[in-house]
């Protein structure tokens, strides 16, 4: 649901950037036809672009504030944490769900009128009587209904109100027969379902006046090329002005402004090179192209670490690698028999020494009992820490997916790999401040098959000593930080799984969704 108002949002914004000049610029033009294809085009391109989002090598000005603003309403709707929690935990502030419920309302309100409107439309030509016309276009048919308030038309129906219009070349119908060679119903059903869809923005409104507009002007001007006088057909357009309104479904012949359409038959034709003034879509279009791209996560996931690496170069991989390699212990001097010698300290290689520092030994184990642990090149370096406080991380593995991204997983915090028989899951931790408080309990964590109901149980957090992860992690705001738990390999037949926790809402997703995928790098 999140996903889908962020992207209404899009589309209502990219409505107003591209539609904003139009009557500006080209609505007194006398280009019916090319306005028509421009309104189109308008219409097509909004409901496009931020659907279907450019991918760039380097994240844009615009971009990144778009990105911002997507991940501070994600954030909102469907996935928040939940102060020093253990795990991500759903938060739903209460005014972004008033703000849906009264966006679906509106929709439900709007398509209502429309439906009513269609099946009025129906009744209509059901209820009409069939009328033979020669010289119709094949497949046009004609009906006429005494009770309807105007003659229009809908599709392949011509709807008259009066018989005597039943024959060519009578304004009325000719006006009609227009609309449906044009295929003008067909545009006011996109047009309508936009104009609902964005019931709160006014543009869209106003387009679909436009449009309607538009569709007159072309009707009025076939009616008049067919030979028909233009005095007495603008006084038969005065007549119906008093008459009643059509229903909004149908082109009616009194649909648009009567002053309107009398001003654009006496308006002499523009100027060829008017048209150019349609080119200044195509710098808004760049623009909201723009304003949507996203850049590569594999471009912008290395581009981070070079950037980090620069800052500090102490804690780059390879400097990591070198501080664990263990050093070489030199052989003590050979003493008499005589001497004594006296103990000498331990001499405990890198890794030990990094462990026993960063892990506060027990009363009862000695230092020499700890297990070594081989720290991955990517993992941060621990500093030690006081006993009420935890661990505070320089640099730790990030993501390669931007927090607007990690939203809008719908709630999904976590990928799974299947590799050397085992289970591996990595778990998405959003960062949002400078000092982020991370607290994971491996041990709470399992995997359960939905089909048979069997569960896997966390053997090890990859990287950690044992199955806890309690650390503070500063200078990685607005991130995605991963941790990698690992369990025991799936049986074969496994198809859907649930990630299970105390504090997690009981959600399962199909294998193949949740299997990580490799990145593709486009040169």
């Amino acid at each position: 649901m999140a996903a889908f108002l962020v992207y209404i949002l899009k589309w209502a914004l990219t409505l107003t950037l591209l539609y904003s000049l139009y009557g500006l610029l080209l609505r007194k033009e006398t280009f019916h036809s090319f306005n028509r294809v421009v309104l189109l085009g308008i219409l097509c391109l909004s409901f496009m672009i931020p659907l279907f989002p450019l991918e760039t090598g380097h994240a844009t000005v615009v971009s990144r504030q778009m990105d911002e603003v997507e991940a501070v309403v994600y954030e909102l709707m469907s996935v928040g944490t939940d102060g020093g929690a253990d795990v991500p935990a759903a938060s739903f502030a209460w005014w972004p769900r008033v703000f849906a419920w009264v966006y679906l309302l509106g929709v439900v309100v709007c398509f209502g009128n429309y439906f009513c409107s269609l099946f009025s439309l129906v009744w209509v030509i059901v209820r009409g009587r069939r009328l033979r016309v020669e010289g119709l276009p094949a497949g046009v048919r004609v009906v006429w209904n005494v009770r309807l308030p105007i003659s229009c038309s809908w599709m392949c129906w011509v709807i008259l109100n009066e018989a005597a219009a039943a024959r060519r070349g009578h304004p009325v119908m000719e006006h009609e027969l227009a609309h449906v060679r044009l295929g003008h119903s067909w545009d006011m059903l996109l047009c309508e379902l936009t104009a609902r869809l964005l019931w709160f923005l006014p543009f869209a409104w106003m387009l679909r006046k436009d449009l309607r507009d538009v569709h007159e002007f072309q009707a009025d001007r076939r009616v008049l090329r067919q030979g028909v006088e233009e005095e007495g057909y603008q006084h038969l357009l005065i007549r119906h002005a008093a008459g009643c309104r059509a229903l909004s479904a149908a082109n009616s012949f009194d649909q648009s402004s009567i002053k309107k359409r009398l001003v654009m038959m006496c308006r002499r034709p523009s100027a060829r090179k008017a048209a150019l003034k349609a080119v200044y879509i195509v710098p808004l279009v760049m623009m909201a192209v723009a304003a949507f791209a996203r850049p590569m996560a594999v471009n912008d996931f290395r581009l981070t670490l070079e950037r980090e690496e620069a800052a500090a170069p102490l804690l780059s991989p390879a400097a990591l690698a070198e501080a664990v390699v263990p050093e070489r212990a030199e052989e003590p001097e050979p003493v008499s028999e005589a001497e004594e010698p006296e103990p000498a300290a331990e001499v405990l290689p890198a890794e030990k020494k990094l462990l026993a520092d960063s892990v506060p030994a027990a009363d009862s184990a000695p230092a020499a009992d700890l297990a070594v642990v081989r720290m991955p090149e990517n993992q941060p370096v621990v500093p030690e820490a006081k006993a009420d406080e935890p661990a505070v991380v320089r640099r730790i593995a990030t993501a390669p997916i931007t927090l607007s991204e990690f939203f809008r997983m719908g709630g999904r915090n976590y990928w799974i790999e299947l590799r050397d028989g085992e289970t591996y899951l990595t778990l998405l931790w959003p960062v949002r401040s400078d000092e982020e408080p991370i607290r994971i309990d491996g041990s709470l964590y399992s995997l359960q098959d939905m089909r048979t109901g069997d569960c896997y149980i966390c053997r090890r957090i990859e990287g950690y000593p044992g199955k806890e992860v309690d650390m503070v992690l500063k200078n990685y705001q607005n991130t995605v930080v991963e941790f990698t738990l690992v369990f025991p390999p799936l049986e074969e037949g496994v198809k859907r799984i649930r990630l299970r926790h105390p504090q997690l809402i009981p959600q399962s997703y199909r294998l193949k969704s949740v299997l990580k995928k490799p990145y593709k790098v486009i040169r």
